[in-house]
């Protein structure tokens, strides 16, 4: 009790006391590459209060409509290019959930169906946070003439570490009440910048430099799109990297520039609030010079997945090429073109049980608990929506469920039973459940419980 009073009083005395935001610059990052995912009808039809009296609904749905368009055209932004090299219309789509540490999952599993030869071939990946971060990886493994192999490798050597400092300074948790934040992204941001340009990361100069840009903007490749919250509006947006390096390809935008945007949009995601530090891009200003830097929040904070708004983006340019006669395309006509759907829950779908629930508790512990439902309901209701709005395409899901039980392939001993156990109260990346996590992935994408490729198909609504 002492100590938790101790704890008030600091924070109360230090509430002005922060870290410094980490800020990475890209003059077009929200002016060109960047923009609001639009609302669903009935998200429209629930916030119809939100109007001050007087405001026709109708007049809010003419600026959805606009703000549907305007993203529609983001999505797009690289299609001709991609249509015209020949890229197979008719490709999959793939939805990378965010979950730190439980990344490693995802990467293992997307490394063993690669390698059985079971790896759909994609037509748009989309991310967040963690997912964000592989979505990079997938995106330029299925570029024409990638080694698919070497970089699903590499996606997987990215969550093999051997110290939580490879990937972030983490601090304690009522050290955070000073710095602001739990952990320091300094070492994610390296990593990131070293990945996009693996042959000089510190000041790369031509597309050569960076490999995994060259690949990403290759005509053909599939659309990586990432998403992100803007911590002041609170709106759900989303990057288009491809076109980021699509314009570095093309000596529009100088490399170093596209190495820091598609960072910026990278750490825009995974930037979870108090856990993480603040992360703050500088871009031209659409309005003014105050507004220049905008915070960013990791896309968790809204929704896991923003699939289903970019596949109907894309889906509707789709059904207007098949029509080219018709004069309005609707989202029906989008549904009857959208493409298949996969989705890899980067962790569990089910809270952990909490023994200490019932007891007494400290206000940390309390939170955590509060915040891993939370954040376990959106993961689960996100897949559930995608579901919900998309009647049409077929879904199937990978989740990391069962990651306690022992499975072949992972040694259990007689001091720990159980299957991927964390050992360390509070650690972000910790090497060995990472491991685990991994060797689970490629486990589950063996047939899992008898289902093709380890895939669980969801029955339409």
């Amino acid at each position: 009790m002492r100590t938790a009073f101790a704890l008030m009083i600091g924070g109360l005395s230090l509430a002005g006391c922060s870290t410094t935001p980490m800020t990475v610059d890209c003059d077009p990052f929200r002016t060109q590459f960047t923009g609001a995912v639009p609302h669903s009808t009935t998200v429209a039809q629930i916030q119809e209060d939100v109007l001050p009296p007087g405001q026709a609904l109708a007049a809010e749905a003419d600026a959805e409509a606009a703000r549907a368009e305007a993203y529609g055209a983001l999505v797009n932004l690289t299609q001709p290019n991609n249509l015209r090299s020949g890229q197979d219309a008719s490709g999959a789509v793939l939805a990378l959930s965010g979950g730190g540490q439980w990344g490693a999952f995802g990467a293992g599993y997307l490394q063993r169906l690669n390698e059985k030869g079971a790896l759909p071939r994609f037509r748009m990946v989309t991310g967040v946070s963690t997912g964000a971060l592989q979505a990079l990886f997938v995106g330029a493994s299925q570029a024409p003439g990638a080694n698919t192999g070497a970089l699903l490798d590499q996606l997987v050597a990215e969550y093999t570490i051997k110290d939580e400092d490879e990937v972030v300074h983490r601090g304690g948790y009522a050290g955070a009440l000073l710095r602001g934040s739990v952990a320091k992204l300094d070492p994610l941001r390296l990593k990131i910048e070293k990945a996009l340009c693996s042959k000089v990361s510190a000041n790369p100069q031509t597309v050569d430099d960076c490999p995994l840009i060259k690949a990403l903007g290759t005509a053909g490749a599939p659309v990586v799109m990432l998403g992100f919250v803007e911590a002041r509006s609170g709106e759900m947006q989303a990057i288009n990297v491809s076109a980021i390096a699509q314009a570095a390809v093309h000596d529009s935008m100088p490399i170093k520039d596209a190495q820091q945007c598609i960072t910026g949009g990278a750490l825009a995601s995974v930037a979870m609030p108090f856990f993480y530090q603040q992360v703050q891009v500088t871009s031209d200003p659409p309005r003014t010079v105050a507004e220049r830097t905008l915070t960013y929040y990791d896309g968790g904070v809204r929704q896991s997945m923003f699939l289903w708004e970019t596949v109907k983006a894309m889906a509707m340019v789709d059904a207007k090429r098949l029509a080219p006669a018709k004069a309005y395309i609707t989202e029906a006509d989008a549904l009857a073109v959208a493409p298949p759907v996969y989705m890899i829950r980067n962790g569990p779908t089910v809270a952990k049980v909490d023994k200490n629930a019932d007891r007494k508790r400290d206000a940390i512990p309390t939170a955590e608990r509060g915040y891993s439902l939370i954040v376990n309901q959106s993961e689960v209701t996100a897949i559930e929506a995608i579901r919900l709005r998309n009647g049409a395409s077929e879904m199937r899901v990978a989740t990391a469920d069962g990651y306690e039980r022992p499975f072949p392939g992972w040694e259990a001993t007689k001091d720990e039973p159980g299957g991927c156990m964390k050992k360390t109260d509070g650690a972000m990346f910790e090497p060995v459940f990472m491991q685990c996590l991994r060797d689970l992935g490629r486990y589950k994408a063996d047939d899992y419980k008898g289902r093709q490729d380890g895939w669980i198909m969801l029955t339409p609504p």
